[in-house]
């Protein structure tokens, strides 16, 4: 991508707004080596990556990796022979841990990406081990570093205890005149030493380590505490001298693990630029950009992010356009100040930032794989050069078309395809108008020849035209405020707008004599232009206008909608639940007279079969039944349930199609059939019931002085663990009755493992029962088939 281009459209301060979401150096460094890409499974994956990224921050996962300082200087000293201090290799360990706290936050099954993106992190956790068992969280080597340190320490602190108990005996002996009145012991060159006045200092012999800023007073070593001060400096070397060996120790291990360390710190870099990508794109309110293989430009409500950053979200007018690989030319038309130049930069801006895969600014944007960027925006004139505008302009553009040139000779190259983003601010300026109009027709009919989308502004009607004649083209323009004549910042597409520079003069408070001096030097046939572009422009506002009031009309028609629906959704919820209230007593009067019915059976063994297959059966028809109702709300209004609605007489026994129940119609009108069933009246409609042949007479009952009831249903179980031998051979005896009455062909009895003694008595049990025809152990249980 041209270098010259991204400076141009500010894409370094945009990268810089992504890096103020990075929480460690690395992760901010990785930001600002991004750069756009061609390669179009490159940036699907990309940006893949980061709306996973999203949904892991959605549901509650860490949305970073915490503050971590940079490790790569400590990494750099191992590299170069360096031993690390306690203090260094805490840190660095500290770096190591965060890497594999974000490998293991990613690598869940649900984050496939997040997953694969965690993998190449290299597990450090035995160097951090290693390194925190010898160094404690402040600091300091802990004893168990070295197999000799603590000796060591325990010695030294021996002696140091021993020298200044022998210097404290100076303190009540013979010499205590010649101390200070408030003696102390104190250390020099980690020497113990005591203070002595100055002309007293004879009388004990030793060494001089210094004196008293008065002079008064010197601090003498005793010659009898050499030998103790001498024994407590030794001990403290070679403290000093085993916590090196610790040192050099961590240092070389962590030495011979630097690729792996590195690679981790390179990890947590970019899953540190990652983060602050999601957090970049929610906080500018982002989209992922589709990358459109029919090569189509469509941005909706884009902003520039920088002017986001210093204006606010809401203050930014957003930018919408649409172009296509038959119509990729757009021209942007309107006064000065109007944000001609914004438009033109936004999309530039977003066009590397999406190809940098990174989400931008807008509710919808979808855009080619551009092979570059190319943009000639600004007064690029320069005095030491000797370069006007006019020139600056020329040889940008001249730059540009070389570029596309050296582009189609390199048919070979995988972005040969591809096409190219041109974009021209104020075309055809800093010459005569004349010439640079025509210059700027030649340049636009040049660059639609090639594979490119061209966004073009300009004050040239000529080229105004072009885009109105061409259907490479498409017109734009930002216009002014009809009251206040200040720039309104919308870009309005399929029409041109008109300079107003006489209307901004006026505005920025020039004279009303020059301006109106300066509309009477305009010909007539611009003034009828700048009329009839006016005139197009509130046509083209009016027309807006409406769009929007019949948009708004729109959605009031979908609220109603969805609010007849759920209306709609609440009467059949309580249809539902009439269904199934009526459905339940019809199954309890079903049950009832079934019950009667079964009380009738002289074979008891048959009864309890039939009685079984009316449960079965009943479920079914409820099943049927609630079918049956939903068939019927999914049909038309009016339509019968057996295909057309047929008259029924007062009288006449009908079928309700819904629940299958008989009743006697009581009364017709229209519309309605009031049926009786069973004692309840119900108001039906007439394509809900149709005929059937009166009832039969019910069967002959029992005499009243005679019943039989029916046998109670078995169950195919019985648990016995817990009971006694006894207690369970009774329950099991019992068992085998009911179940041999309920005309069950295999029952289960279940005794647990244990010891045996159940299972054993129950097989005796078994063994002569008159029920069973045989039976077989399995596991913890008995499976037994019964007799017929």
């Amino acid at each position: 991508m041209d270098l010259k281009t991204r400076e141009l459209l500010g894409y370094r301060r945009a990268l810089e707004l992504v890096q103020a979401f990075a929480q460690c150096p690395m992760g901010r460094d990785e930001i600002g080596a991004m750069t756009p890409t061609a390669d179009l499974a490159t940036l699907r994956q990309r940006l893949a990556l980061i709306e996973e990224c999203g949904r892991f921050i959605d549901q509650g996962g860490k949305a970073g990796v915490g503050r971590v300082e940079d490790p790569r200087p400590l990494a750099q000293r191992l590299r170069d022979q360096d031993v690390l201090e306690p203090g260094e290799l805490l840190a660095l360990t500290q770096s190591l841990k965060a890497g594999c706290e974000i490998r293991q936050a990613l690598s869940k099954p649900q984050w496939p990406l997040l997953s694969q993106f965690a993998q190449p992190f290299p597990d450090c956790g035995q160097l951090t081990s290693e390194i925190e068992r010898a160094i404690d969280p402040s600091g300091e080597i802990r004893d168990s570093a070295h197999p000799q340190l603590g000796k060591a320490r325990r010695q030294q602190v021996r002696m140091r205890d021993d020298a200044q108990s022998h210097l404290g005996k100076f303190f009540s002996g013979a010499q205590k005149e010649s101390l200070i009145a408030e003696p102390f012991v104190t250390s020099r060159g980690n020497r113990f030493v005591i203070p002595v006045r100055v002309e007293r200092q004879k009388e004990i012999p030793g060494i001089v380590h210094g004196a008293s800023s008065s002079g008064a007073t010197v601090f003498l070593e005793p010659l009898s505490a050499v030998e103790l001060n001498n024994q407590y400096l030794y001990h403290q070397e070679r403290e000093r001298e085993l916590i090196r060996q610790v040192l050099a120790r961590l240092s070389a291990e962590a030495r011979e693990q630097l690729p792996a360390v590195e690679e981790l710190i390179d990890g947590i870099g970019r899953a540190d630029a990652l983060f602050a990508v999601c957090r970049y794109a929610r906080r500018y309110r982002c989209v992922t950009p589709d990358f459109d293989d029919q090569n189509r430009l469509e941005l909706r409500d884009a902003r520039h992010p920088l002017l986001i950053e210093s204006l606010g979200f809401e203050r930014v007018v957003p930018t919408s356009l649409h172009l296509t690989e038959r119509r990729s030319g757009i021209v942007i038309s309107g006064p000065n100040t109007g944000g001609k130049t914004v438009a033109l930069k936004t999309l530039g801006l977003l066009s590397l930032l999406a190809q940098s895969g990174i989400p931008v600014p807008a509710s919808r944007a979808a855009l080619p794989v551009f092979r570059d960027v190319l943009a000639d925006i600004g007064d690029h004139q320069s005095i030491s050069e000797q370069l006007s505008t006019f020139s600056a302009h020329v040889l940008r553009i001249r730059a540009m078309l070389d570029s596309l040139e050296e582009a189609e000779r390199s048919q070979e190259s995988e972005q040969a395809g591809l096409p190219t983003l041109i974009l021209l601010d104020e075309l055809g300026t800093g010459t005569d108008p004349v010439h640079g109009a025509a210059l700027g027709v030649a340049i636009v009919e040049f660059l639609l020849q090639r594979r490119t989308f061209l966004a073009a502004t300009t004050h040239h009607q000529a080229l105004k035209v072009l885009a109105s004649t061409n259907p490479g083209l498409i017109n734009a323009s930002v216009e002014l405020d009809d009251r206040t004549h200040a720039p309104t910042y919308h870009l309005r597409l399929g029409l041109s707008g008109a300079s107003s520079g006489l209307e901004i003069a006026r505005q920025l408070g020039l004279s009303e004599q020059l301006v109106e001096r300066a509309r009477g030097l305009l010909s007539e046939t611009d003034r009828q232009a700048e009329s009839y572009l006016e005139h197009l422009r509130r046509e083209s506002e009016s027309l807006r206008r409406s769009r929007l009031k019949l948009e708004q009309r729109r959605q009031a028609l979908r609220k109603e909608e969805s609010r007849l629906r759920e209306e709609h959704q609440q009467v059949e919820e309580k249809q539902a639940k009439q269904f199934e209230k009526a459905l339940g007593e019809w199954s309890k009067d079903f049950k009832r007279l079934s019950e009667r019915y079964l009380n009738s059976f002289k074979d008891r063994f048959e009864a309890v079969r039939v009685r079984q297959e009316v449960k079965r059966r009943q479920s079914a028809l409820q099943e049927a039944f609630r079918q049956r109702f939903k068939d019927e709300h999914r049909r038309a209004p009016g339509e019968a349930a057996t295909g057309g609605a047929q008259a029924v007489e007062p009288g006449a026994w009908v079928e309700h199609a819904a629940f299958k129940k008989r009743g006697k119609v009581v009364s017709t009108k229209p519309g309605e059939v009031i049926v009786d069933f069973q004692g309840k009246r119900m108001n039906c409609r007439p394509d809900q019931v149709s005929p059937v042949s009166p009832p039969q007479k019910e069967p002959r009952r029992l005499p009243r002085n005679v019943s039989l009831n029916a046998v109670e249903e078995a169950d195919p179980e019985l648990n016995l663990v817990g009971s006694s031998v006894e207690d369970a051979l009774q329950r099991a005896d019992k068992f085998l009755d009911r179940a041999f009455l309920g005309a069950l062909r295999e029952v289960r009895l279940i005794h647990g493992h244990g010891k045996g003694k159940l299972r054993r008595a129950l097989s005796e049990l078994l063994e002569g029962h008159p029920h069973v025809s045989s039976y077989k152990g399995e596991g913890g249980s008995t499976r037994v088939m019964l007799r017929e």
